[in-house]
């Protein structure tokens, strides 16, 4: 009898293994559509034509308030106080300049290249078929979906379907402290490090959809 239930436990084992083993990973598609389910839906963030924010940027312990304004798809003006001056980036939606006191420099023909192809909801760059590969990662007890391209990982919380981190060879992003505005999640955190250096950009009384005009980008 004993070697019967032994024989038992072993059969058991193995099917529980092998059931384990063989679950089979969600595609790059279904991560990046629970992933937009989570924000609060596709139709809702397609939905979005403008965004008003203010922002913190914390860099070796000192901290610069700022504003960010946007209209889809996107154009926007940033601005960062440093110390009695402001910094002050502008996009058209076809040429930029970044501004401090009073130097004026265009912004380089790679960067606006970049910048053409942004979305005024970051999360809606992502594409699936630009991602080869999926894998499964854990942090103590954090555990994510990770999708690969030639030149960067995505991870995102298994339980939460949120953005984690973005890693590439220039340096990591950490996503966190997401918060509701207008119905939609938005991270409040992003920690960036890369070439020995660490900065934290925080965003407070982020406004969806409050019309923003092109005399409030000037």
């Amino acid at each position: 009898m004993n070697s019967y239930f032994s024989k038992l436990k072993i059969v058991l084992f193995l099917l529980i293994g092998c059931s384990f083993f063989s679950q089979k990973l969600p595609t790059s598609n279904e991560i990046i559509s629970e992933y937009y389910k989570a924000l609060g839906g596709l139709a809702k963030l397609e939905q979005v034509k403008y965004l008003k924010m203010q922002t913190t940027l914390t860099v070796d312990s000192k901290s610069y308030a700022g504003t960010e304004a946007w209209i889809a798809p996107n154009i926007f003006k940033k601005t960062q106080k440093l110390g009695h001056e402001e910094v002050i980036q502008l996009f058209d939606g076809k040429f930029g300049y970044v501004s401090q006191g009073d130097h004026r420099e265009a912004m380089s023909e790679p960067i606006v290249q970049k910048l053409q192809k942004r979305k005024l909801i970051a999360a809606l760059e992502f594409d699936a078929d630009d991602f080869n590969k999926v894998e499964e990662a854990r942090n103590g007890q954090q555990q994510f979906y990770v999708l690969i391209k030639s030149d960067s990982k995505i991870y995102f919380d298994k339980q939460t379907k949120l953005l984690s981190k973005i890693e590439t060879s220039q340096g990591n992003q950490n996503f966190s402290d997401y918060k509701s505005f207008d119905g939609i999640l938005f991270p409040t955190k992003i920690i960036t490090t890369g070439q020995n250096k660490t900065s934290e950009l925080t965003y407070q009384n982020i406004l969806v959809n409050r019309e923003v005009t092109y005399d409030d980008l000037q």
